[in-house]
């Protein structure tokens, strides 16, 4: 029947047969079937929390010493149950031999109940270690006596793993931290509870052991004058700390903070580094290139650099300021350059240029620039090139230097000089025209009284008195001479006196002008300079001889002549005479002081008149100097000593 079970009761009778004595069948009890399904059900379920949660089970009977395992037990050790050496023994030796004796006195401890949990390895069947977590529980007797050893194993190798690596983790960290000088805190808003970093520790001379870190801890080290943007919680902020061996550091602190829902700050990440090396190396940087711009500044000298792979090229402030342009409005390059270069010497950067740029290293040259406001310079460029490890150009490296005050003074020093070997030249000319000028004067002393004299005792109309007339007029003009003759060689008495320089220049200007073709135009700009000790005369000399030489340098065609009186320092005046002429060649230039010569045409001239006014102007302590170009006209600086108001020469020229 089903669902029944049978139970009998036989007899065996001496002959060994089996007799029925009685027997009856019964149906099971419902309860027990239910008790025994839950049973079921209960350990299918916790063998299936075991395996999802990697956890197994065993339980030892202390008396008898039988231990059983549950599938998860196995299945962690790797161990198939159908093994026939599936048991204690073989569990045992799976131990990793470093940690067995350690396991051996947890098992001792485990069975008198004195052990909770160990961790451990074993080593598989098939050579894979895992880690293991045992915890064990003793069940006792109602006499206290410990009956069985009921215990639990998880496999904790991936968390070990993870804290492996989490550990290690945080030691790079610390290692990075401590090295960079950077530390760093979390810091909640709500609680005001701060973790620091052990390198932030460190940054403030702190220890974890000795402190905790929080903010009124930090705020304490921070400098008075830093206090507010400490406690200002920026995103990037600079201070400084004092530490408590008195040594001053500077901390940068960058901070993250994070906001609740409602927008309120509810906690701050951020990291804290020492940069007080590093700013004193910017520092020191800075005051380099400061010292290296001044240097430039004072040398007149600019420096450049051009990556050669992307191009880039970078000016110096100097380079800017020698060029005459803007940083903010000028984009550094040679095309930049270029639109500066003189007309006449762009050939000349050009060809210089293209050897640059194939990787040359080009001998020094110098050009002329316009800058923007019309000024023009005169550049001196050098550049070398470095190359890579393959021999490639990779960066090039110039400076571009002032050289126009320099090729100026150079100018005027060859001008000193050959006015120097000049000037013995004049003097002995000088010497020779007062030696002959004496001896004509001597001469034509009688020629001017006898004829005078015996003209006047014949009558109007007589031809002998109209040669002698004829012969007295050829003698003034010959005195006339002599006189100028004497001038240059500064043996004429004079008569010097304090006079307003420009009042002076202004009556003689009033006398030319009227002495000038229309055609010439006289513009004056003459400055109030104040007095000087000299001679009226010797001034009208000197203007009149300028003014009337550049007017004749004009000639029939239309032209200005500028006359200009100014101060240009506190110890020198200048009076300059300009026209807008033919020019004088450099080889003219170089002999228009010396006596008796001339451009003009016989009968024009008598090649005094320059002379006369070198001879003056050296007298007082002056000197010339004479600017020309070629269709373009003609100036005469002549600059007068202000010293000579109070010491003039004991016989100047007159």
């Amino acid at each position: 029947m089903v669902g029944q079970y049978f139970q009998y009761y036989w007899s065996i009778s001496r002959s060994g047969l089996a007799t029925l004595l009685t027997g009856f069948a019964r149906r099971p009890s419902r309860r027990r079937k239910s008790e025994r399904n839950q049973l079921k059900r209960s350990q299918e379920t916790l063998a299936r929390a075991q395996r999802i949660s990697n956890v197994g089970s065993f339980e030892r009977d202390l008396v008898t010493g039988k231990t059983e395992f549950s599938d998860q037990f196995l299945r962690i050790h790797g161990v198939d149950r159908n093994s026939p050496d599936a048991n204690l023994a073989l569990m045992r030796t799976l131990v990793h031999p470093d940690d067995a004796e350690r396991v051996e006195q947890y098992r001792r401890e485990s069975e008198h109940g004195t052990a909770a949990s160990i961790d451990y390895r074993i080593v598989r069947p098939n050579g894979q270690i895992r880690v293991i977590h045992r915890v064990c529980e003793i069940l006792f007797d109602d006499a206290g006596k410990p009956v069985c050893l009921f215990g639990t194993l998880q496999d904790i190798t991936k968390q070990k793993e993870a804290e492996l690596e989490l550990r290690r983790s945080r030691e790079r960290l610390a290692r990075a931290q401590r090295i960079a000088s950077i530390g760093s805190f979390d810091h909640d808003l709500v609680t005001n509870v701060s973790e620091w970093s052990d390198e932030l520790y460190r940054l403030y001379g702190l220890s974890p052991q000795e402190t905790r870190g929080d903010m009124e801890v930090a705020l304490s080290f921070v400098h008075p004058d830093d206090h507010v943007k400490f406690t200002e919680f920026s995103e990037s902020v600079d201070f400084r700390i004092i530490r408590r061996d008195g040594i001053e550091r500077i901390l940068h602190r960058e901070a993250d903070i994070t906001f609740d829902d409602m927008g309120r700050p509810v906690r701050v990440f951020g990291t804290v580094q020492d940069i007080t090396e590093r700013h004193l190396v910017e520092r020191e940087i800075q005051r380099s290139r400061e010292n290296l711009a001044r240097a430039q500044r004072i040398a007149g000298i600019g420096s450049f650099e051009h990556n050669v792979r992307t191009g880039k090229v970078e000016w110096s402030e100097q380079m800017y300021r020698i060029l005459g342009l803007e940083r903010t409005g000028a984009f550094p390059g040679p095309e930049t350059l270029l639109k500066l270069i003189h007309p006449e010497d762009l050939q000349k950067f050009v060809a210089n240029r293209s050897k640059e740029v194939e990787g040359e290293t080009t001998r020094a040259i110098e050009y002329r620039i316009t800058c923007p406001d019309g000024t023009e310079k005169i550049l001196r460029h050098e550049n070398e090139v470095v190359r890579d490890e393959l021999g490639r150009p990779a960066h090039r490296y110039g400076t571009i230097q002032d050289m126009t005050a320099l090729r100026f003074a150079e100018r005027r020093e060859r001008e000193l000089e050959r006015k120097l070997m000049h000037s013995p030249k004049l003097e002995s000319l000088g010497t020779l025209a007062g030696g002959i000028a004496h001896d004509l004067n001597n001469t034509l002393v009688p020629i001017l009284g006898l004829s005078k004299l015996t003209a006047r005792r014949l009558e109007a109309g007589n031809p002998i008195r109209k040669n002698l007339e004829t012969i007295y007029e050829a003698s003034t003009r010959a005195r006339d001479l002599v006189s100028r003759v004497l001038a240059f060689s500064r043996n004429e008495a004079f008569e010097a006196r304090e006079i307003e320089l420009g009042n002076t220049l202004r009556e003689a200007l009033e006398l030319l002008h009227s002495a000038l073709p229309t055609t010439i135009k006289l513009e004056s700009r003459i400055e109030n300079v104040g007095t000087l000790l000299v001679d009226p005369t010797q001034i009208h000399q000197i203007i009149t001889n300028l003014v009337t030489n550049a007017a004749q340098a004009i000639g029939d065609a239309f032209g200005t002549i500028t006359v200009t009186l100014d101060a240009t320092s506190a110890s020198e005046l200048r009076l300059s005479v300009g026209d807008t002429g033919i020019g004088i060649d450099e080889r003219t230039k170089q002999r228009i002081f010396e006596p008796f010569f001339t451009t003009k045409s016989v009968g024009e001239g008598t090649g005094l008149g320059l002379s006369i006014v070198h001879g003056i102007v050296t007298t007082y302590g002056g000197r010339i100097e004479v600017s020309s170009e070629i269709g373009r006209g003609t100036r005469f600086d002549v600059y007068f000593p202000v010293i000579a108001r109070a010491n003039a020469p004991a016989r100047p020229a007159a």
